[in-house]
Parts: structure tokens; C-alpha cells; sequence
């Protein structure tokens, strides 16, 4: 009779996957550390043994294989230059953190210009589609490029990163500045504070859809009517300069005294 322990009822112990288990044994990076340890002990308390005829014909099947690597993820950017994004710690941040996860998974990325001369969306589009790339993410887009992309999408799973071009609609990852500012609002009530006021550059507001004008009147709708201020949405000629250079936009001294005075 054969009392040879396999890898399934380990992760049956486990309550994992089986594949989970062969991966946790294999200390691959996808598994967190904490649960390869885990389904460690437990197959070395089970006196789980690999077995080296199914282990010889694993590897002879991958020797067999030609492994095809993938084609890279395309990282889209439309800034003032190539680069110029890598100034802002934010838009710097974002490709940082796309390329960590990129890599853990096996992904190599490339970064595409839109604004680089005599590049249409319909010429990137036929090139990522020549060099077989289906992955793209979009990111740093300064507000003067916020028009539709117009990428062949039938072609391509993308998703957004930050809060520009606004459209296509696409899967995004931002802050939620709508929550953030209901926060704001909050704890400043409970700090004693009655009447709140909000200040804010119109192209900011814009910028992430009016998502922080929306979060401030949301929590306004729970004040006394005398406690509703109106918020100070004002110009900012330097808007771009502003967002590439990661500043703060300066309020005229003019426009805020009469709304304070008021």
C-alpha cells in the first residue's frame, strides 16, 4: 500500500490550493513569506516528500518547452518632455510602483511618449500592436493633454493610473479625494470648528472631476444653513506649471479677502 503524502492533501491541511503548496515549496515570490512557512511546517509535519520520478518529469517537460517571453507592458505618459513627469514624487511614485509589481510578476515595462514628434494614437496603437504588446497603462497626463485617447482598444487591456485623459473611461487607480475631504471636514468639526470654509483652484477641482468640491458640498449638506459657506473655486493662469512642478497654486490675496470679508 502506498503511504506516500501528496501534495494535495497537504493543501487540503492547509486550505490552500495545491498549486499554492507547490509554489510555497518552491519559495516562489508570489507566496508571502509567512504562509511558505506555514505550509512548510505543515508538510514537514505530515512527512511530505517530494517525489523525485514526478520531479525528474517536470523538469524534462520544461527543458522540452522553449519558454516564450512575454511582451512588455506599455507605460503611456503625455508630458511637457519624455521625462519631465519624473519631477512630480507622485507621477514618480506611480511607474516605482508599477515597475516593483511588474517585475514580481514576471512583466517587463516600456515607456511610451505621446508627445513625442510625428507619434498619433493611431501610430502607437499599430506599434504596440507589432511588437504584440495587449497590456498598457496609462499615467501622467498634464490637464492641456486631457483629450479622449483615442487608442484602438479592442486590441489592448489597459488600466489608469491618477485622474487623466478623463476619457476614455477606463479602470483607474487614484485617492479618493471625495473620502479624503469628507474626512477633512469631520475631524475638523470634532476638533470644535463650526463655520469651514474651502479654498480651492478650479483646475485642481477639475483635474479629478470635481471630486473635491463633491466631498466638501456632501458634508455641507449636514450643517445649519448659516454654516454653509460657499467654496472659494479661483483661477490659476500657472496651472500646468503648478502640476509639473508639484507646487501649490498661490490664492489671490484679492479674491480671498472679499470671500472672507463675505
Amino acid at each position: 500500500m502506498n503511504n506516500r503524502i501528496t501534495m494535495a492533501q497537504v493543501a487540503a491541511r492547509a486550505g490552500v490550493h495545491p498549486t499554492t503548496v507547490s509554489l510555497a515549496l518552491r519559495s516562489h515570490p508570489s507566496i508571502p513569506p509567512a504562509t511558505r512557512d506555514r505550509i512548510r511546517c505543515i508538510a514537514e509535519e505530515m512527512g511530505y516528500r517530494p517525489d523525485p520520478a514526478l520531479t525528474a518529469l517536470t523538469a524534462y517537460r520544461h527543458a522540452k518547452t522553449r519558454r516564450r517571453e512575454m511582451p512588455p507592458l506599455a507605460y503611456l505618459t503625455h508630458w511637457d518632455s519624455e521625462w519631465g513627469w519624473k519631477q512630480t514624487h507622485a507621477h514618480a511614485a506611480f511607474q516605482a510602483g508599477v515597475l516593483a509589481r511588474a517585475t514580481l510578476l514576471g512583466y517587463r515595462v516600456e515607456h511610451f511618449w505621446l508627445g513625442e514628434p510625428g507619434m498619433s494614437h493611431r501610430r502607437l496603437s499599430d506599434i504596440l500592436a507589432a511588437r504584440g504588446i495587449t497590456g498598457v497603462i496609462v499615467s501622467s497626463h498634464l490637464p492641456e493633454h486631457d483629450q479622449p485617447l483615442q487608442l484602438d482598444w479592442t486590441r489592448f487591456s489597459a488600466v489608469r493610473i491618477d485622474c487623466l485623459p478623463h476619457m476614455p473611461s477606463l479602470h483607474h487607480v487614484t485617492n479618493d479625494q471625495r473620502a479624503i475631504t469628507q474626512l477633512a471636514v469631520r475631524r475638523i468639526q470634532a476638533a470644535g470648528y463650526r463655520r469651514i470654509g474651502m479654498v480651492i483652484p478650479s483646475w485642481w477641482d477639475d483635474y479629478v472631476d470635481l471630486a473635491w468640491s463633491a466631498g466638501f458640498l456632501a458634508e455641507q449638506l449636514r450643517f445649519a444653513p448659516e454654516d454653509q459657506i460657499p467654496i472659494l473655486l479661483y483661477s490659476d493662469p500657472h496651472s500646468s506649471v503648478a502640476v509639473a512642478s508639484g507646487c501649490e497654486s498661490l490664492v489671490p490675496e484679492r479674491a480671498f479677502s472679499e470671500w472672507y470679508n463675505r
